[in-house]
């Protein structure tokens, strides 16, 4: 046994690396509609929320460029802001 209590090479499901699954399963339509709710709500508090009207207005970008599919998750945003100014992947 290892110091994690497993043999071998078996993945801990623990921590970071269950985040990072989750991460990935997240689509940008779902990012996207929970920035809209944070925008909404900062503003109906008056408190100003610059970073999360501009993280909310690349993933509407990528929605808008297409990226509204069951495939498109909040890692390839990146992918969506490349193309939208002209970096070819």
């Amino acid at each position: 046994r290892s110091a994690t209590g497993w043999r071998g090479n078996r993945p801990r499901t623990l921590g970071y690396v269950s985040h990072r699954v989750m991460a990935r399963r997240f689509s940008l339509s779902n990012a996207c509609k929970g920035l809209r709710c944070l925008e909404s709500m900062a503003k109906a508090t008056t408190v100003t929320a610059p970073m999360a009207s501009a993280a909310k207005n690349s993933f509407a970008g990528a929605v808008a460029q297409g990226g509204a599919g069951p495939e498109d998750y909040v890692p390839h945003l990146t992918d969506f802001v490349g193309r939208g100014n002209g970096v070819k992947s």
